[in-house]
């Protein structure tokens, strides 16, 4: 299966050839079409080429040694339906209006101005379809895509198969596919049950005793059981991701499209999924372009998803909406191991259920990350299915006091900043907000921070203020003057 990414690596490495000759890369008139690759639930270290030990990711591991991957990768929110918001629109959860899922029970959906990637590319003469997880419950003129099948969620197979159909229906006309799967978010099921249920077999079993242990999750047998799974998963979405690939070669426009895999958020588990600590936020992120010129980059530029519609955008060279992104184009950084000005970024949370609302805003830089908890006085409520799985129902049944290496207590009951040195605490337990010796880094942060969500229109500041080192947090009062952005001007602030 590895064997479409060698050639299309070998492929590369001849247009790179071109170019020192002066060889055009793409023909004047060829289609730029673009494949994502999107998976669910999934951190960054959960892959062999983000260095996982026991992980046999091959196709993805390839496709990283053709392109770039990012070491520094960003979901900006941890959440499904507003993360692929974000992918989608290029803007933060809190301008982009869908804050929670799109389920009827949920209903969110995005603002009535905001328009997607899939609808400005149609606009532009693309083709567009999705196969697997949606996430989404569109208004009218938003998500407006030619093909969408979603009962492919878990099955690679059929999802090449319908990839490869669509591009041969559209001729020589340009595309844009969305493969995403439900892979690798787990079912917390017994072994048994749930490889009797799978349509389509993992590559492998794996032993729960054999199973690396994050540190960040409790080392029992009920884990290892549910982690075996997730890592089943990870293996059969990187099969499945194979098989489109293979059908991208086989219709001979593997050289025409820039192919980005990601995935929409961290692990579901606690002390990562759903929230803003790294297991959560930290993603996988491999961009191949085939007219980069240098292949097997590993770019440290922090990222974003937000980033994504403004490179397809770039690349398609299709009209941007009429508002400012709140991302910019990966293309400039693609063959750049170190890119001046890429490092900081800024996620936005404001809730996974309507049961589970708890905005939170982040600013994570090389060394540290400082977390805002705007309603940091209510409890932290993870999703309903976190809770039902015995990760956390078990921990809570036990009575007992850490889950991983974080008391129960502080888990629940968050300080209203959080800030850590992830260089000697990358598993952030040991907050620092109010060490005084770091008062300075924390000012810092914060106003780099406040800056940025003025930028986005963040109306949060109406009735959440940031509070300073030394100052206590505000807590029902309304903002001054002057403290949020203006309504009025929009999403283009």
């Amino acid at each position: 299966m590895t064997n479409v990414l060698a050639l299309i690596l070998r492929q590369l490495r001849r247009s790179a050839a071109a170019i020192l000759i002066s060889a055009p890369l793409l023909a004047a008139d060829a289609p730029k079409n673009v494949l994502l690759l999107v998976s669910d639930n999934h951190s960054a270290r959960d892959l062999g080429c983000y260095g996982h030990p026991q992980l046999a990711t091959p196709n993805l591991d390839a496709l990283a040694r053709a392109g770039t991957r990012f070491s520094h990768a960003y979901a900006t929110v941890a959440s499904c339906g507003p993360s692929r918001a974000v992918i989608y629109t290029g803007l933060l959860t809190h301008a982009n209006g869908q804050f929670t899922h799109g389920h009827s029970y949920h209903n969110g959906v995005l603002a009535k101005d905001v328009t997607t990637i899939f609808d400005l590319v149609k606009k532009g003469g693309y083709r567009t379809a999705l196969f697997g997880k949606t996430s989404f419950d569109p208004r009218a003129g938003q998500y407006e895509i030619d093909q969408v099948e979603t009962r492919v969620g878990r099955n690679g197979p059929g999802q090449a198969k319908l990839a490869e159909e669509f591009i041969r229906e559209g001729g020589n006309r340009p595309f844009l596919i969305a493969v995403t799967t439900l892979d690798p978010q787990p079912t917390d099921q017994p072994a048994d049950v749930r490889r009797r249920a799978a349509g389509v077999k993992p590559p492998r079993e794996l032993d729960p005793a054999r199973v690396v242990v994050p540190p960040h999750l409790p080392d029992r047998p009920d884990v290892r059981v549910s982690l075996a799974e997730y890592y089943e998963l990870i293996e059969r979405l990187d099969a499945g991701f194979g098989l489109v690939l293979e059908a991208l070669q086989r219709t001979g426009q593997a050289k025409n499209t820039l192919v980005l895999a990601f995935s929409d958020q961290g692990a579901p588990y606690p002390n990562g999924g759903y929230s803003q600590y790294e297991p959560g936020v930290h993603v996988p992120l491999i961009v191949l372009s085939p007219v980069a010129r240098r292949h097997g980059v590993v770019s440290d530029a922090l990222v974003t998803l937000a980033d994504i519609t403004p490179t397809i955008l770039e690349w398609t060279g299709v009209k941007p909406p009429p508002y400012r992104l709140h991302g910019r184009s990966l293309l400039p950084v693609l063959e750049r191991e170190h890119a001046e000005g890429w490092d900081s970024v800024v996620l936005s949370h404001v809730m996974h259920e309507v049961t589970m609302y708890y905005p939170m805003r982040t600013i994570r830089e090389r060394r540290y990350k400082l977390i805002w908890n705007l309603c940091y006085r209510q409890p932290w409520a993870d999703a309903s299915e976190v809770t039902r799985w015995s990760t956390w129902a078990e921990t809570w049944r036990r009575g007992d006091k850490f889950i991983g290496k974080r008391s129960m207590e502080k888990y629940i009951w968050r300080d209203p900043i959080e800030l850590y040195d992830l260089q000697t605490d990358p598993e952030e337990v040991v907050n620092l907000a109010d060490e005084p010796r770091f008062a300075e880094t924390r000012r810092a942060l914060s106003e780099k921070l406040l800056v940025r969500l003025r930028e986005t229109g963040d109306n949060w500041l109406e009735r959440y203020q940031l509070p300073m080192p030394g100052e206590q947090a505000k807590i029902g009062v309304m903002s001054p003057p002057g403290y949020a952005p203006d309504r009025r001007r929009g999403k283009a602030n």
